[in-house]
């Protein structure tokens, strides 16, 4: 047998945790990325910078700073991503005997890793409502990708495609985490408003970031599932 984190072969393809962590981390590198070019609105060159050089100056050290942001931006959101993806394997090699990472789950099985179920309204009290409920707000959307996490490291597949199709056997299914991750993300968002009362860049920024999120992930949801199943399935 080789390494824990790839099973020896016994007639089944096994589960390799290494190979799913690198296709779910890299498919949440390429979303972050793609969410901060909708956000972020990049410098647009015109034909007086082309005459006038000063101007074409300007251009070019606004682009730099347009990607120095969108590094920036893109790394922030994986943040949450990142620590719900390492609690996820690291609760699956604790808990999991070899054996059963080797045999998978079955998708009745009542051990498989499943979503958890959508946290309660804070109930916060009046000291401190901003931080206490930006903390809650925090933990309730990693608890909500951990258990997305699980389900996909404990898939067999080639392809983050594949391990989608395999946690999700319904576009139905899938439809239902990206809702209940949308109202996740929402909550933090309100979470951090809370906080920076009267900013309004801030509540632009929120507002962009929720619909590009929508769009984005209609998309990807669309070519995993197909349109038609996607946006007709109950």
């Amino acid at each position: 047998m080789g390494e824990s984190t790839t099973l020896a072969n016994t007639g089944a393809w096994p589960v390799d945790l290494d190979l799913n962590h690198r296709l779910i981390l890299k498919q949440e590198e390429t979303y972050a990325l793609r969410l901060a070019w909708c956000v972020l609105d990049k410098p647009q060159l015109s034909v007086w910078m082309i005459l006038i050089p000063i101007l074409l100056v300007q251009y070019f050290s606004r682009s730099k700073q347009h990607r120095a942001a969108l590094l920036s931006f893109s790394e922030k959101v994986l943040q949450t991503k990142k620590q719900a993806l390492d609690l996820a394997r690291e609760e699956l090699e604790r808990s999991r005997a070899p054996e059963e990472l080797e045999m998978g789950w079955a998708e009745d099985d009542p051990r498989a890793p499943r979503p958890p179920p959508e946290p309660e309204p804070s109930r916060a009290g009046p000291q401190a409502p901003g931080l206490a409920t930006l903390e809650e707000a925090h933990r309730a959307e990693v608890e909500l990708l951990k258990g997305h996490y699980r389900r996909l490291l404990t898939q067999r597949g080639a392809t983050h495609v594949e391990l989608i199709r395999g946690a999700y056997p319904t576009a139905g299914e899938y439809r239902d985490f990206l809702e209940r991750l949308a109202r996740a993300e929402a909550g933090v968002h309100r979470a951090v408003l809370a906080v920076r009362t009267g900013d309004e860049d801030s509540r632009e920024v929120v507002s962009r970031m929720q619909g590009c999120a929508r769009r984005l992930r209609d998309v990807e949801a669309a070519l995993i599932f197909g349109k038609a199943a996607f946006s007709t399935e109950t």
